[in-house]
């Protein structure tokens, strides 16, 4: 729409838009965006322009100045809040390549601004799945940069949430008790709990319950004594899946109950709920849960997927296999592309609980199913696990693509690397360049930019 608006003068038709688009993007003077399928981007050579045209007029100093201060000041906000750090996330997600930018300029100049820059892009980056590159971010920064002890405590938390979610126990607790320490020195309570948060997680991936439960008891007075009650909810949340997991069911009930009565919008706390609510055999309240988190706020991918798992096998036991193998299918391959690792008793669960449901079918229904979940995008996982809707594809029966084909191209559409449409998919990487080379031929384009911009040009109008 943007470039239909700046080209009006034009007079240009859709084909011929996007047909300027992509060849655009054959000069690398513009890419798709990989998360919002028909929005395009500048790429390096026309920002490295506009440096040359500031720096002739003096300015790129001081336009560099005000983007760091920009970036600084919402750095500040996500380090001083806790609830809305989520919602400021979010907003600042579409303004990743500028950051990311930000943060070379700031390391480039050794700006104090730096750490606190680099920190916001690398939650970003976690909160939409990109943790392997959220890591190295974040280790780059904590072994080559003096930090303040604030800076150098976000930053060791930040690297054991994400080197846990990965699945890199050992690792989680040498940052998480590094992080703790320094808290402690300088008698930062706020984040002492974030860091007891993530040492507790931790520990539990090392299969230490029992620690975890200690170690959280233990601290739970000092915790409560925290202002803000979302530091409560999220570890009472935390608190409540370690006690199921070793069949304290009651004891996990109580702790979410007062997590819930303390912040009942919580998408964490909601998503915690939902997963007691489903191991106490009470899928009418793990419904309402997942759904209202999956509702109130876009979820990180860790929410999503604890979530969908949820309503999957409560659409199980509710005896609709259909729908629980195609949320299962879907966050199976969010989980793979973005290199989630859950708690093992938790993926035991899932595991089992897909297993029964695709023995409950035919075996061609059971194929389809899972074909159709993998096929899904973050977006329309959520959509379908909220609205029991599938994307409409009916606008592609006229491609000269195979069904398989076709999935590949939408997928490239919507940014994914070769590696990530074959975890999607359930097929080698080998096999995506296959289809790829097809795709091309068929369609007689030169790239992955020009199979997404024809992508783009066959959907409706008001879809895009």
């Amino acid at each position: 729409r943007t470039a239909a608006a700046v080209t009006a003068d034009l007079g240009l038709g859709r084909a011929a838009l996007w047909g300027l688009l992509a060849t655009l993007a054959s000069k690398s003077l513009a890419a798709a965006d990989p998360r919002t399928p028909g929005r395009y981007r500048i790429l390096e050579s026309l920002r490295a322009y506009g440096r040359e045209q500031l720096d002739a007029e003096h300015e790129l100093l001081t336009v560099h100045d005000l983007l760091l201060r920009r970036y600084a000041d919402l750095a500040e906000q996500m380090y001083g809040t806790f609830a809305g750090r989520a919602a400021l996330l979010a907003d600042s997600a579409a303004e990743a390549d500028n950051i990311h930018y930000a943060t070379g300029i700031a390391e480039a100049a050794r700006d104090p601004r730096y750490p606190r820059i680099a920190n916001l892009l690398s939650a970003i980056w976690h909160r939409r799945g990109e943790l392997p590159r959220a890591r190295a971010l974040l280790t780059h920064l904590v072994n080559t940069t003096v930090l303040s002890p604030v800076d150098r405590m976000e930053t060791l938390r930040r690297i054991a949430v994400d080197v846990a979610a990965t699945g890199d126990g050992p690792l989680a607790i040498r940052y998480a008790e590094e992080c703790r320490a320094l808290a402690c020195s300088v008698g930062d309570n706020v984040r002492m709990a974030e860091a007891l948060n993530a040492l507790a997680n931790a520990h539990v991936l090392m299969g230490d319950f029992a620690a975890s439960i200690a170690l959280i008891r233990e601290h739970l007075p000092l915790i409560r004594s925290i202002p803000n009650p979302d530091h409560l909810c999220l570890t009472l949340g935390n608190l409540a899946g370690y006690l199921l997991a070793t069949g304290q069911a009651d004891a996990a009930e109580d702790a979410i109950g007062e997590a819930l009565t303390l912040a009942d919008t919580n998408v964490i706390t909601l998503a915690s709920a939902a997963v007691v609510s489903l191991c106490r055999d009470e899928f009418d309240p793990a419904t309402a849960h997942a759904r209202r988190a999956l509702t109130l706020a876009r979820p990180g991918h860790h929410v999503l997927v604890d979530c969908c798992e949820v309503l999957a096998m409560a659409a199980a036991e509710r005896g609709d296999p259909i729908r629980a193998m195609r949320l299962f299918a879907a966050t199976a391959s969010i989980r793979i592309s973005d290199g989630l690792q859950g708690a093992p008793w938790w993926g035991a669960r899932v595991s089992r609980a897909a297993a029964a449901a695709s023995a409950s079918v035919p075996p061609a229904a059971a194929q389809a199913a899972t074909t159709e979940g993998a096929r899904l995008t973050v977006e329309e996982t959520i959509a379908y696990a909220l609205h029991d809707t599938l994307p409409d594809r009916a606008s592609t029966s006229g491609s000269p693509l195979t069904e398989r084909e076709q999935d590949v191209a939408e997928l490239v559409a919507h940014g994914y690397t070769n590696a990530q449409i074959a975890a999607r998919l359930f097929i080698s990487n080998r096999t995506v360049a296959t289809h790829l080379t097809h795709i091309r031929a068929k369609l007689g384009l030169p790239s992955r930019i020009h199979i997404a911009a024809w992508i783009n040009s066959q959907k409706p109008a008001g879809s895009r």
